[in-house]
């Protein structure tokens, strides 16, 4: 009956934070990351916001806040989002035994993103309000913003880029 189809519609949709909570925790544990947590996952019509999620390994700790992923049904279908706007990224680069790490040149930055872009599922633009990144003593070295935009061939982008140690 509809009442039937209409309440096992809504179950769904009720379950997709979880659901996708889930996929996201896979994934991530996939790609060899010991601790993922994830809080604050909302699905609505249009967009999936995270609150906050914290992924760590032996050697980093990153936390990410305040993301939003846009998209529409249209651009489902054809496996595009439009936008992820992520407000806050912090990496921290935990002590190791190595010696003699160091973090990658901030000037590398842009162009790694700008190839992840392009690698990436089709998304339109990626917006990075604040990122800053600690080194294995706990001290903020290098601190930026900007954004990355892409059309059928090109990636295109801003940034503004402090590395906080130079004079």
């Amino acid at each position: 009956t509809l009442i039937s189809v209409l309440l096992i519609m809504l179950a769904v949709y009720l379950s997709l934070p979880m659901v996708m909570g889930e996929l996201i925790r896979s994934q991530l544990q996939d790609q060899g990351f010991d601790t993922v947590q994830l809080n604050g996952l909302e699905v609505t019509s249009g967009r999936v916001s995270i609150a906050q999620l914290q992924i760590s390994d032996a050697s980093r700790r990153i936390r990410l806040g305040d993301m939003q992923l846009s998209f529409s049904l249209s651009g489902v279908l054809d496996g595009e989002a439009d936008s992820l706007l992520i407000g806050v990224l912090e990496m921290r680069t935990l002590a190791t035994e190595r010696r003699g790490f160091s973090l990658p040149d901030p000037l590398l930055l842009p162009g790694v993103l700008k190839g992840l872009l392009a690698q990436a599922p089709p998304l339109r633009s990626l917006v990075l309000e604040r990122v800053v990144v600690y080194d294995e003593s706990n001290i903020k070295v290098l601190s930026l913003s900007g954004s990355l935009s892409r059309n059928d061939r090109d990636v295109s982008g801003t940034f503004q880029i402090r590395d906080v140690n130079a004079q």
